[in-house]
């Protein structure tokens, strides 16, 4: 009885693992990651998150830079989790206080620059790494890894800008960025520290 118990449990499992592995297989291959190029949208005055700017990843296909198909491309997003609706007072405070868990999200380029320019009418900057392609599918395979888990959301120090610096120092493990930011993590600044890394190959607005 235990034997067939065993068994059965090692099966259910061995499924179980075949599944998960088969959900993997598939959205890495939709990613298809190949480059990364950081997106940082100029600062939106009316949201407290956004008062400084922010920043995001844009990871790339092999022939995004011949076939100009950036929208085809995906997007990893640092952000806060917000249930119900929240004032803007209490948004800010809670912002601030890390009242709110930060997840992150991988989503259709598109979606993120609609976002940005249509709602918002935010200038975008972007940054093209030099990161290889074993580097970018590094980090996007980091990015499988986190689904689903929260991390502590602040507006000034554990916020889109410091996670995302996390996440080039998983591709790249020889960088060091997050040290440079102790206190706070403003969205400009650390830009400034990936160009003075080296990370940058070209700049375009």
């Amino acid at each position: 009885m235990m034997n067939e118990l065993s068994e059965d449990m090692a099966q259910g499992q061995g499924e179980a693992l075949t599944t998960y592995a088969v959900a993997y297989t598939q959205w890495y291959s939709d990613v298809s990651p190949h480059s990364a190029v950081m997106i940082f949208p100029a600062a939106y005055l009316n949201s407290p998150s956004s008062m400084f700017g922010h920043t995001l990843l844009r990871i790339d296909q092999a022939d995004v830079q011949s076939d100009n198909t950036a929208l085809l491309s995906y997007a990893i997003n640092f952000g806060a989790y917000i249930e119900g609706n929240d004032n803007s007072i209490l948004y800010a405070w809670k912002g601030l206080m890390g009242g709110y868990p930060g997840l992150f999200a991988l989503v259709p380029y598109q979606e993120k620059l609609s976002e940005y320019r249509s709602l918002e009418n935010r200038d975008l900057w972007e940054y093209r790494l030099n990161l290889t392609p074993e580097e970018t599918g590094r980090m996007v395979e980091h990015i499988w890894e986190l689904k689903q888990i929260q991390f502590d959301y602040f507006f000034f120090d554990e916020n889109c800008s410091y996670r995302l610096l996390e996440l080039l120092q998983v591709a790249r493990p020889s960088l060091d960025l997050t040290s440079q930011f102790p206190l706070t993590a403003i969205p400009t600044d650390t830009v400034k520290a990936v160009k003075q890394s080296g990370l940058v190959a070209r700049t375009d607005y």
